[in-house]
């Protein structure tokens, strides 16, 4: 839930512009957000407008939910895949993710 407003700005920044945000910020958002709270410890973006959660300690270290878009550039529709990586429990929680 907590990724939601950042796919929304990264996905109007998309469509306003044909191209993703150079950084966070260009979308308004922060480029990382180490206030994250609940069992999430940072959000952060990248030049691809790729969205990286770190999980806590709830979690194996190095446990990542990660939200890729995919934006058709002739109708600027963009979908999200995601990605977990660094703890196979991820999986219970987030089923409908591939597991790297």
């Amino acid at each position: 839930a907590q990724t939601q407003s950042y796919k929304v700005a990264l996905t109007e920044s998309f469509m306003s512009n044909g191209k993703w945000p150079a950084k966070a910020s260009d979308a308004g958002l922060p480029q990382s957000n180490a206030k994250a709270g609940g069992a999430i410890r940072d959000i952060s973006v990248d030049a691809r407008g790729a969205i990286t959660v770190a999980f806590d300690g709830n979690f194996a270290e190095g446990a990542q939910l990660q939200l890729i878009p995919q934006a058709d550039p002739d109708t600027y529709q963009v979908r999200w895949r995601c990605r977990t990586s660094g703890d196979p429990d991820l999986k219970r929680y987030l089923p409908d993710c591939s597991q790297d």
